[in-house]
């Protein structure tokens, strides 16, 4: 799902599953090198725990963010807030 509220000047693109969500214990550190919720993860133990950390570099490095937190209905979000000049320019390039 994207969001683009127009007076914002920014674009929110949520990722949102419905599994079972991550340990309160977790959830703050996702994002940080190495860090992997167990409980959440496949039954493949070859994850490193650097995927959602790279991408915290990569939305830092264009003045964004990203947010992630468990969803009330269950499941998880991860949410990538951009600036909107910045999503056009990556789009252009493309």
């Amino acid at each position: 799902m994207a969001k683009a509220p127009q007076e914002s000047g920014r674009i929110v693109i949520e990722v949102l599953d419905d599994g079972p969500g991550v340990k309160e214990t977790t959830l703050a550190r996702l994002g940080k090198p190495f860090v992997q919720d167990r409980d959440s993860c496949t039954s493949d133990n070859s994850a490193t725990g650097l995927g959602l950390a790279i991408v915290v570099e990569l939305a830092a490095a264009h003045r964004g963010s990203v947010s992630f937190r468990n969803r009330l209905e269950g499941g998880f979000c991860a949410a990538l807030d951009l600036p909107a000049a910045v999503a056009a320019a990556s789009s252009q390039a493309a």
